[in-house]
């Protein structure tokens, strides 16, 4: 069709000082296709990641990805379904699966003189549950059986140079834990996360 085909491969790390070792030591692996559509205006990919833990746990994801362009580009509405099955329930709070979604809406500025301007801005909520996530989009993983209930985010590119972007992304989530009687209890979370991407 004359449209633009991505690859992407993301390898992710995380470690603590957990004393159970369980959340210590985590690796993923997340390959990626996609297609950009010669227009420019539709976006479909698929992800999938696999994410290995101590003490035997695996972790399958996979995420489809639907976006399209509205206001003649500058605008961008995104759909992520989450769809996470598990190999052992008793470290998700009896889970071995989860599903949600992450829409995201992004706005593009027109090229600015103002170094300062950022070149987007985006809002994005999440509906659903999710499980030991890991989200390629802000470079993290979720190394903790905790079931995220919902959340939203905002984040600012900027684009230093033609191959270099520098992003700042912050948000806040819900999410059940479980206690030490057996039973589950909510805490909210928030993050905020610096990034800094060049492409070759």
């Amino acid at each position: 069709t004359g449209g633009r085909v991505i690859y992407r491969f993301d390898y992710l790390h995380a470690d603590n000082n957990d004393t159970t070792r369980l959340t210590d030591n985590v690796s993923a692996y997340a390959p990626k296709i996609g297609l950009l559509t010669a227009k420019g205006d539709m976006h479909f990919d698929l992800e999938y990641a696999q994410s290995n833990y101590n003490g035997g746990l695996s972790v399958r994801q996979l995420v489809p990805t639907f976006g399209f362009a509205l206001n003649e580009g500058y605008d961008w509405l995104s759909f992520r379904p989450y769809f996470i099955r598990l190999n052992n329930s008793a470290r998700a709070i009896n889970k071995s699966k989860t599903n949600g979604v992450d829409v995201t809406w992004t706005h593009y500025f027109a090229p600015s003189a103002n170094p300062w301007a950022p070149s987007n801005l985006s809002l994005g909520g999440f509906l659903g549950n999710r499980v030991y996530a890991v989200d390629t989009n802000i470079g993290a993983i979720a190394n903790l059986g905790h079931i995220q209930k919902n959340g939203v985010n905002l984040g600012a590119n900027w684009k230093v140079m033609r191959d270099v972007n520098f992003s700042i992304n912050s948000g806040t989530s819900s999410y059940t834990e479980p206690t030490a009687t057996g039973g589950q209890q909510t805490y909210r979370s928030t993050y905020g996360n610096l990034t800094l991407i060049a492409n070759f």
